[in-house]
């Protein structure tokens, strides 16, 4: 790993083999078919998500350190936004109270039935570079809460935040196998989609990526085959902000903007196509010019 402000190798990690693919499925598939993470009530499994939230806090100052060697985001800001990462954890642990994971229905026609929210098995997590402890967290979370395993595999050039997570999880004495982390390039990541032991393919990144992971599970779906959601970054819509900019942009780094959609502030609808029109032609960028 090279620091972008220094141009320094700062950290050194492993990159997986397919092998260690086989090995993180197998250690998720024996922990969900036979382990006691599925069989615990929400409760149970939300007091891990707590203690996971409560040692990111506790390493806060490593988290902000990795961010910015990572993928270059200014300091103060990986600070800031890295003291929200736990509220994730805590966010989904306060579901185990809240949120309904057995309903009864009466239809009209009378009787009843059941509605029933089960843990869909093991999760093969794919997050991007940036942002990554954001996108993992997401992922992760609302997934141990539900009873899934997961296997999280953390793009190459920024692995780092994913092994502080890891050893969190392990100093929450979370389960052997319920949180399996690899880092992988794109060809043996495929691996991980292929595999008959992953249920559910969660994936953040580039449209390719995701039309390359979207086929792979379209060729491979049947029984016991892994269904793919994927989430293209920056597939929100843009809105212009009833505010004034000031001062100097807050961050560096890249961020992700799709400008397909634009939701405009009711003040601001009549000038938003003329805005948008002139701001796209100020700042044009060659097609594929990111990544």
């Amino acid at each position: 790993m090279v620091q972008p402000a220094t141009e320094d190798v700062w950290a050194r990690v492993a990159e997986a083999r397919k092998a260690d693919v086989y090995r993180a499925v197998a250690a998720a598939r024996e922990a969900f078919d036979r382990g006691p993470w599925p069989r615990m009530p929400h409760a149970e499994r939300a007091r891990y998500l707590r203690a996971i939230a409560d040692g990111l806090r506790a390493r806060a100052a490593d988290l902000s350190y990795i961010w910015a060697s990572e993928m270059g985001i200014l300091h103060v800001d990986a600070v800031a936004r890295g003291a929200r990462i736990p509220g994730i954890y805590d966010f989904y642990a306060g579901l185990a109270d809240s949120f309904e994971f057995v309903e009864r229905h009466e239809p009209a026609g009378g009787g009843y039935g059941w509605l029933v929210r089960e843990p869909v098995g093991v999760v093969g997590a794919i997050i991007p570079w940036n942002a990554a402890i954001v996108a993992m967290s997401w992922k992760i979370a609302p997934a141990l809460l539900a009873g899934c395993t997961v296997v999280l595999k953390s793009a190459p050039e920024a692995p780092v935040a994913a092994y502080l997570l890891a050893e969190v999880a392990e100093q929450a004495h979370l389960p052997a196998g319920v949180l399996n982390i690899i880092t992988a390039e794109r060809e043996v990541s495929e691996e991980l989609v292929r595999h008959p032991g992953i249920d559910k393919v969660s994936f953040t990144g580039s449209t390719a990526a995701g039309k390359r992971i979207a086929g792979i599970c379209a060729e491979t779906g049947g029984p016991g085959q892994p269904r793919a959601r994927r989430q293209v970054r920056g597939a929100d819509p843009r809105r212009l902000r009833h505010r004034r900019r000031r001062g100097v942009p807050g961050r560096v780094g890249h961020r992700a903007h799709r400008t397909g959609m634009l939701g405009a502030h009711p003040g601001h609808r009549e000038q938003a196509p003329a805005r948008r029109a002139g701001g796209g032609a100020e700042r044009r960028v060659p097609q594929g010019a990111g990544r």
